[in-house]
């Protein structure tokens, strides 16, 4: 119960802090797929807080823009966090947390709280990104979001006992293709509060080039980034991690699973690390023969763990 009375008051001083009260939303209209999906999330969150280390301080919900929040179609699609912050004075190195799900689903509960459950113990904060889907932002939307949120952490770091000098993101599918933007973008001028980069990012069965061979679906729902769905290849080019590669590179550890073959095309992660290397930038490149687009195992988690350590670890 203590650790509930922690989790609850640090909670109520964010929202409280961002002077922006904490509303419960009817979400009655979406389909029932969509309900069980937010409710998975919720009772995930719910079950894996339990398993946080004793006095660890924990924000939930808090939103990372300074103007009104997005209440998105679906409940996932809005521009709010949660922030898991180990017991002690820190401060700690940073990871934050992208979720996939077709650019179109998913949220932050998911997983968000078991990575935090996972790596609090290890010394690190974490922080799981709620972003704008696909049908409700059109570009940046969604990459504007996760490098707002990037910029708010750093900006609240003192808040949150966090080192801003020590940031990492980490993403899966879209959430890969999300989290590459945000280790990319910095400086890019199709983005703000982007002038600092993160300090490495783990990006698994992502997507890195929507602009070589472009090609467009009006009827695909990622077609709705582009403004009134008309085709663009620039705008394909600034959401393109493989197109973002500059000096400020941070090191990236790229994974894919081996019999991931229809979700996410593993031309896409080697066509990145080549362009990485051909760079001169630092990357490290694991696939892994046995699995398919779920890489959330413990063993590419342990793997994540571990170049998060030597990238993020305070001594560096």
């Amino acid at each position: 119960m203590a650790k509930l009375t922690v989790y609850l008051t640090v909670s109520v001083l964010a929202l409280t802090i961002s002077g922006i009260a904490a509303e419960v939303q009817d979400w009655s209209h979406v389909s029932e797929n969509k309900q069980k999906e937010y409710a998975y999330g919720q009772s995930a969150r719910t079950k894996w807080l339990e398993k946080l280390p004793a006095d660890s301080q924990v924000a939930l919900d808090v939103p990372y823009v300074a103007d009104a929040v997005l209440k998105g179609s679906l409940p996932g699609s809005t521009q709010t966090l949660d922030l898991y912050v180990p017991p002690g004075a820190g401060p700690f190195p940073l990871i934050v947390w992208i979720h996939g799900g077709a650019w179109k689903g998913g949220n932050k509960e998911q997983q968000g709280t078991e990575l935090a459950a996972r790596w609090l113990p290890e010394g690190f904060a974490v922080a799981s990104l709620n972003y704008r889907f696909v049908f409700d932002a059109q570009f940046p939307g969604m990459f504007q979001d996760a490098v707002d949120a990037i910029h708010f952490l750093r900006e609240h770091a003192a808040r949150y006992r966090l080192n801003p000098a020590k940031v990492g993101v980490i993403g899966m599918s879209a959430g890969a293709h999300i989290a590459g933007v945000a280790a990319t973008a910095d400086g890019h001028p199709a983005y703000r509060n982007n002038k600092q980069p993160v300090q490495a990012a783990v990006l698994l069965c992502g997507f890195y080039d929507m602009a070589s061979g472009f090609s467009f679906n009006p009827r695909d729902d990622f077609a709705n980034l582009y403004p009134d769905k008309k085709p663009d290849l620039e705008i394909a080019k600034n959401m393109s991690p493989v197109c973002l590669i500059h000096d400020g590179i941070p090191p990236i550890l790229l994974v894919h699973g081996d019999l991931d073959l229809k979700i996410a095309p593993p031309e896409q992660t080697q066509r990145f690390y080549d362009a990485l290397q051909k760079a001169g930038k630092p990357v490290k490149l694991t696939n892994y023969p046995d699995y398919d687009h779920n890489l959330w195992k413990p063993d590419v988690l342990n793997e994540a763990l571990m170049f998060f350590k030597e990238h993020l670890s305070s001594g560096r």
